[in-house]
């Protein structure tokens, strides 16, 4: 099958699942705002074509002309992100479309104001595709919600992880108890209340030490905000890592900590549990479906630093309750989100898709959406 991927190429989850499709011997081309190239797939970088023979007309015209022959030289178009691809009712009507939205489409993320022209064209390009998919069943409420869809008809497919990869085997033994974080610095993630927690644990077991994994824009005032608190004794700052070296770093990890304030599914907490690793999290969004609370790991409420601190010196008490949430987490990630499940929903899901099984259920609606489905980045 020949099949067009629109998005990031430089976002792991994409690239993970380009990489697969091509190993199913599925032809991926991938074309993208970004300039990384992705193994296994021929690549092109998104912009409308300039006047040519091919492509006489204003911006516009040649915009929408270059979109529709996209769709009329795939198979099937999957956008990941709703990002502003220009789509058409009339280049959807030339072809199969699939999408893929991201909690930032649907969740307006902290500090950020919600556009309502935007909320309306992503709504439409959401009603209007051949098939919707999400990462999780409580995300597959939100953008049935967010775009009044049906959420039984939205195909539910985890971002699941390699339990060959993620496996706790590859852990290694060592002194003392080690927490890791590695959902980056960004306000979704609420890293400062992350820092919060670790220096309350720090002032009760000063044995117990962080490791601080990623980038984003926040880490500067997350490492003065440490400094300022006491908490930077016990705080390791280490730099985004590729996935086979987060599982290096892993596997010296007693617990993961996720304080985020939203997550349609939380792939951290899942790459933890595949290593037998508790995780100790906040109850956002897809968290609840991800840790299981008392079994997996521990919940507690968003933003609070105490709970978090607290359950965090409570497990590092106790190895017994680790190892047996660890063995816990293992098992749950096996039964869901075993990432080669996750390939074989998308190789299926593609194939109705193309034959003709799902189908979208209109027209574009409003203003520019019926010349362009516009949407955030």
């Amino acid at each position: 099958m020949n099949i067009a991927m629109l998005g990031p190429s430089d976002m792991v989850h994409l690239r993970r699942i380009v990489t697969s499709l091509s190993h199913l011997g599925h032809r991926v081309h991938v074309i993208s705002h970004k300039s990384e190239s992705i193994p296994g797939a021929t690549f092109e970088h998104f912009e409308v074509p300039g006047p040519s023979l091919k492509y006489p007309h204003r911006w516009r015209r040649r915009w929408e002309k270059s979109i529709c022959d996209v769709f009329r030289r795939f198979d099937v178009v999957c956008v990941h992100f709703l990002a502003d691809w220009g789509i058409t009712q009339k280049a959807v009507s030339l072809g199969r479309l699939v999408v893929k939205p991201y909690g930032s489409d649907i969740v307006t993320p902290p500090g950020m104001t919600a556009n309502s022209e935007t909320m309306s064209l992503n709504q439409s390009l959401l009603r209007h595709a051949h098939a919707v998919t999400c990462a999780s069943p409580y995300f597959a409420k939100c953008v049935a919600d967010y775009a009044n869809l049906d959420p039984d008809k939205i195909a539910v497919i985890p971002d699941g992880v390699d339990l060959r990869m993620f496996h706790p085997q590859n852990r290694r033994s060592h002194d003392g108890v080690v927490v890791g974080f590695h959902k980056g610095f960004h306000a979704v993630y609420d890293p400062k209340m992350m820092v919060r927690a670790a220096s309350i644990v720090a002032d009760a077991r000063p044995a117990v030490r962080f490791e601080f994994v990623g980038d984003g824009p926040m880490r500067e005032e997350c490492q003065d905000l440490a400094l300022s608190i006491g908490a930077g004794r016990c705080i390791e700052w280490i730099d985004r890592l590729s996935p086979e070296a987060l599982v290096d770093r892993m596997a010296y990890w007693d617990l993961v900590a996720v304080s985020s304030v939203h997550e349609t599914l939380c792939v951290a907490a899942i790459e933890a549990g595949a290593m037998g690793i508790p995780v100790v999290a906040t109850r956002a969004g897809g968290l609840c479906e991800t840790v299981r609370d008392g079994e997996t790991g521990v919940l507690v409420e968003t933003g609070d630093a105490e709970a978090m601190g607290a359950a965090i010196v409570t497990l590092s008490d106790d190895g017994a309750t680790r190892w047996a949430m660890g063995r816990g987490g293992r098992k749950w990630v096996e039964e869901r989100y075993d990432w080669a499940d996750s390939v074989a929903r998308w190789d299926r899901l593609l194939h109705e898709v193309a034959g003709g099984s799902c189908s979208g259920s209109g027209k574009f609606e409003g203003g520019r959406g019926q010349e362009v489905a516009s949407t955030i980045g």
